[in-house]
């Protein structure tokens, strides 16, 4: 399909954009002598190798639900409802486990925490509702 929706664009635009920050972020932890960036270096030393493994899993399925939905795929709506179903596990693990309570709070407060949280499904719930309304209306092939 040559003409994607505007909205297809933004979608996988922010993919995009969260997966380049994310690399930015780790880079830049890891390899800037910056004070400030103290917390993210003991923040990805501290990952156990399930958590690198869950996170990578995540990553990647993120990014090929971009890609299917890039090539207006099908496949994009099933993948993206699983990003958002493993969103939603990351953040009851991180909110009953110590994480959140140690580096979290501490930069952004309880409420900054809910609501990076909320707004994260925010997104995710309208980027779900969207490619399943692409798929009900054939856009998907």
């Amino acid at each position: 399909m040559k003409n994607r929706p505007l909205g297809v664009w933004l979608i996988c635009a922010y993919i995009a954009w969260t997966a380049v920050g994310s690399l930015i972020g780790i880079a830049y932890a890891f390899l800037s002598g910056d004070p400030d960036a103290q917390w993210g270096r003991d923040y990805y030393r501290s990952l156990s190798l399930w958590q690198i493994i869950y996170f990578s899993f995540s990553s990647l399925l993120a990014l090929s639900a971009a890609v299917s939905l890039f090539m207006m795929r099908k496949i994009a709506a099933p993948l993206f409802i699983g990003v958002l179903v493993l969103g939603i596990l990351n953040a009851a693990v991180q909110v009953t486990s110590g994480w959140i309570a140690g580096y979290a709070v501490e930069a952004l407060g309880w409420k900054g925490v809910i609501m990076s949280i909320l707004v994260g499904m925010i997104v995710m719930c309208t980027v779900v509702f969207y490619v399943l309304r692409l798929k009900s209306r054939g856009l998907l092939v």
